[in-house]
């Protein structure tokens, strides 16, 4: 279970939507507890793909937030970026990126995008094997006020 709060949300669609056509992307910082993930914090990343079908982010980028997030006794707890098309199901250029290894433990948020305008995201996480995405639920953790 992915547990984030919808000031974060907000945030992350309102980043979307003003990138979009082109693909946002970035990490999920938070705190993981056997099967529940809680988002304190999310890390913008430069999306070096440029594309609207992809995201890659620079590997020196996410060593030096998962060092800042440990250094806060946090964890990277997930990835997020957009869909410029609108889907909130994991793409084939995702479904590769996972394939050789990457986000394998952590949790696969993804905001649609269509027209400028987001939609609800979705989260997915890999199944054992590591090759295919299964939906994780995603929650607004206790507490947080509904806006």
């Amino acid at each position: 279970m992915l547990l984030i709060g919808p000031a974060l949300l907000r945030r992350l669609a309102r980043r979307a939507e003003a990138a979009w056509p082109q693909e946002i992307c970035g990490l999920l910082v938070g705190e993981q507890a056997e099967e529940q993930r809680r988002v304190r914090e999310v890390v913008p990343l430069v999306n070096r793909a440029s594309s609207s079908d992809a995201f890659s982010a620079a590997p020196i980028d996410v060593l030096e937030a998962e060092e800042r997030a440990r250094c806060s006794g946090l964890a990277v707890v997930g990835v997020f970026h957009s869909h410029p098309g609108g889907c909130a199901s994991p793409s084939p250029a995702d479904a590769r990126a996972a394939a050789n290894g990457y986000g394998h433990h952590y949790s696969w948020l993804i905001l649609p995008v269509r027209f400028g305008s987001a939609s609800p995201p979705r989260a997915w996480t890999l199944d054992r094997s590591g090759l295919r995405f299964t939906p994780e639920s995603l929650r607004r953790p206790l507490g947080s006020a509904k806006k």
